[in-house]
């Protein structure tokens, strides 16, 4: 066993992180004193410990896909132990579903995974609403004086977020109920499952529920890099924009609501 597999066993980040700095340390070593033939990234993904999980995926040389000596892959090992968090990261970070988690869909365990995301996403969205209010509010303010807003990467985001969600499948449309949705899609599920043999319906349904999370993964990969855009310092265009705006607020005579946030 390797000195990073004992690492990852006593959850010791700090060590992990050391490790993975040194020359000569193989991130997809195998445990060859077990049968099963481990990668660190095994281990953490069945014990559930997600910071040393996404230490491990942030390493480039890691193989998200390597299987063990039964030919599980990192996502079937998290998915085997229960480990929803650890599951999610893994499909956040571009784990195939279709080939870690279909017998786990056969077995209904998808439906728990599935309502994990959905928690999750909507978690994020509550984190992210008071940063998008501010921001349109500043927006229609700079509109209001003249001001053009400044063009950031984050907006770009936004945009692409916005494309994703619409095209989601688990996206409920404004007055729509979503467990009227969920319902929906069952029957859809049902008629389609009633028109084939049982094996290519399980099959056809296995694939498709596999897309479903991989687009709800992609959907908490987005909205991660927006919150942890709106955490870091403001921008130089943002704040050119809103010091602009409290000259243009002072010349006019308003009282800007919204403060510079430098002191330059």
């Amino acid at each position: 066993m390797s000195e990073l597999h004992q690492a990852v066993m006593k959850s010791d980040l700090d060590a992990v992180k050391l490790l993975l700095c040194q020359e000569g340390i193989e991130v997809n070593s195998r445990d060859l004193s077990g049968a099963l033939a481990f990668t660190p990234l095994h281990v953490a993904a069945r014990r559930g410990d997600v910071k040393v999980l996404r230490c491990l995926l942030l390493d480039p040389p890691v193989d998200i896909e390597a299987r063990d000596a039964t030919k599980c892959t990192a996502l079937r090992h998290s998915m085997g132990t229960g480990q929803l968090a650890s599951a999610t990261e893994l499909l956040v970070a571009g784990a195939d579903a279709k080939s870690g988690l279909l017998p786990f869909i056969m077995l209904d365990g998808y439906n728990h995974l599935i309502a994990f995301l959905q928690r999750t996403i909507t978690e994020l969205e509550v984190q992210l609403q008071p940063h998008r209010t501010l921001r349109q509010r500043l927006a229609l303010l700079l509109h209001s004086h003249g001001i053009p807003p400044p063009s950031t990467q984050l907006q770009q985001q936004q945009g692409g977020q916005q494309q994703q969600q619409q095209q989601h499948i688990c996206h409920v449309a404004p007055g729509q109920d979503r467990q009227e949705l969920q319902q929906q899609q069952q029957q859809q599920k049902q008629q389609q499952q009633q028109q084939e043999s049982p094996r290519l319906a399980m099959l056809r349904g296995a694939q498709r529920d596999a897309v479903e999370l991989e687009q709800a993964a992609a959907t908490i990969k987005l909205l991660r890099a927006e919150l942890a855009s709106v955490q870091q310092p403001i921008s130089a265009s943002m704040c050119h924009a809103i010091v602009s705006l409290v000259k243009a607020c002072s010349e006019c005579g308003d009282a800007a609501d919204v403060a510079c946030p430098c002191n330059g």
